[in-house]
């Protein structure tokens, strides 16, 4: 390593070699947090979680990791280039990470959850347009009915349900498009609407869902990076509901129901099941 300061400055030209920065294991320079050994070995943080005893020196590792307070300032001043494919975007760690949450030609999941596919964030449109060619589309003014088919009442004791291919319309609305969705995975229904934009601004809008009379409101809008299993497991994002009123809201035969169920109003599409969404704009 090589150093000399530039005069009147106040700082300190270094020059390093760059595998002095790289994590002892998979040899990539951390992004962030840089971790070490009690030697002062360097690793990344999912390297180094997977270790017992350091690979260099065999000295134990610290259960919560020894951050490099040092090698992270250097790593956080050396630009860097986005890995996405055709991006020519270059800055510093925390610039880089800021622009990996947004850059357009990042890799997305297909929100249909049918389609196992990965695509370029840019041409997702494209994609569900081109490659899912059932696809609707309308402009809303945030309040939308879908009516998702479900052939008889014996469809309904399937334990895992997909609406995709019969009901994937896309909304229009706030300059953004939000795709709703139903699925019902191991006998329970989870239904939730999804924006086609980053998470910032997906958390400018929530949403309010209703499934035969009843509503939650206030639930946040999925964003288009999050994998599936992420958004089954966020109660905040998700409504979910069992067979009981998934029946009542497909506008089944009464017969064999008890006088409450028969009195209440009943959706007026025989063979769908009726959820309401409502998307709402925080700002």
């Amino acid at each position: 390593m090589n150093s000399e300061e530039e005069e009147g400055s106040g700082k300190i030209i270094v020059s390093i070699d760059r595998k002095s920065l790289e994590c002892a294991v998979c040899f990539t320079i951390p992004p962030a947090s840089v971790l070490q050994c009690r030697n002062g070995h360097i690793y990344c943080p999912d390297c180094y979680k997977r270790l017992k005893i350091c690979g260099l020196c065999r000295e134990p590792m610290a259960a919560k990791g020894i951050r490099s307070l040092a090698v992270e300032e250097l790593v956080g001043s050396i630009p860097a280039g986005c890995p996405n494919t055709d991006c020519d975007f270059e800055g510093n760690a925390q610039a880089l990470r800021d622009h990996r949450k947004t850059c357009g030609l990042r890799q997305v999941p297909c929100p249909d959850w049918q389609c196992p596919r990965s695509v370029c964030k840019a041409r997702l449109l494209a994609h569900l347009r081109l490659e899912h060619l059932n696809v609707g589309e309308e402009i809303s003014d945030g309040r939308v009915v879908r009516s998702y088919p479900v052939s008889d009442e014996l469809e309904l004791e399937q334990p895992d349900l997909s609406w995709s291919d019969s009901a994937l319309k896309l909304v229009h609305f706030g300059g953004l498009q939000f795709l709703p969705q139903l699925v019902k995975i191991e006998g329970t229904y989870y239904t939730w609407l999804c924006a086609l934009a980053s998470a910032d601004v997906a958390d400018r809008f929530s949403a309010g869902i209703t499934v035969y009379g009843a509503t939650e409101e206030d639930l946040r809008v999925a964003h288009v990076d999050l994998a599936r299993q992420d958004v089954l497991m966020n109660s905040k994002t998700v409504l979910s509901f069992g067979n009981m009123c998934a029946k009542i809201a497909l506008n089944l035969s009464s017969a064999g129901e008890s006088e409450i169920v028969r009195s209440q109003p009943r959706p007026r599409i025989p063979g769908y099941i009726q959820i309401m969404y409502h998307i709402k704009c925080k700002e």
